[in-house]
Parts: C-alpha cells; sequence; structure tokens
C-alpha cells in the first residue's frame, strides 16, 4: 500500500516537472508575441520633423523615433513654433523595445 502511495507521489512530482515548464514557456511566448504586437512601427524623423501621413493611426501604432526640435511645455502651430524659435531645444527620442514608458529628459 506504501509502495503505491510513493509511486502516484512520484507520477505527480514528474507531470508537475514536465506540465510547469512548459505552462512557463507559453506565458513568456505571449508576452514576447504580445509585446512585438504593441510595438507597432518605429517612424524616425526626417530634419526634426515626423512625417505620419502613410500611416493609419486608427488601425496601427507607431513610435516616434529620432532627433526632433521642440518647445516643452507647448503645443505650437508652425507660425507659433517659429515665433518661439529661441525657447527650442533639440530632443532625441530613443527606440524603446519595450512596453516600459520613456522617461521625459525635462
Amino acid at each position: 500500500m506504501l509502495k503505491n502511495q510513493t509511486d502516484k507521489t512520484n507520477s505527480i512530482y514528474y507531470i508537475l516537472a514536465v506540465i510547469v515548464p512548459l505552462v512557463v514557456l507559453v506565458c513568456l511566448g505571449l508576452y514576447h508575441l504580445l509585446s512585438q504586437a504593441q510595438a507597432g512601427v518605429a517612424v524616425n524623423s526626417n530634419e526634426g520633423v515626423w512625417d505620419l501621413c502613410a500611416y493609419n493611426l486608427d488601425e496601427e501604432s507607431v513610435q516616434l523615433v529620432g532627433v526632433v526640435e521642440v518647445i516643452p511645455g507647448a503645443l505650437l502651430t508652425p507660425e507659433e513654433f517659429t515665433q518661439r524659435q529661441e525657447d527650442a531645444v533639440l530632443l532625441d527620442v530613443p527606440f524603446q523595445n519595450s512596453m516600459e514608458p520613456v522617461v521625459s529628459v525635462y
């Protein structure tokens, strides 16, 4: 009787030793696929401008990457930006290959 219980316990440990790593591998694979799907398309700046005309932002996400000229804390039209050019700073936006947020430099 004791040998029968030992065999059952060993088989349970064997099943756990096989199933748990498989579940972990599946979870890691799904996490990798989801993080790649959320990354979207990386759009590099061209002379400080991101041209988003070729992208349907309702259906895909884009990641803005590259050096741009900005005025911190302001959302301006091109005319207003030209008038406040002395307040502008260059900002290098790095490629972010994860789901972590980019920390602002100002």
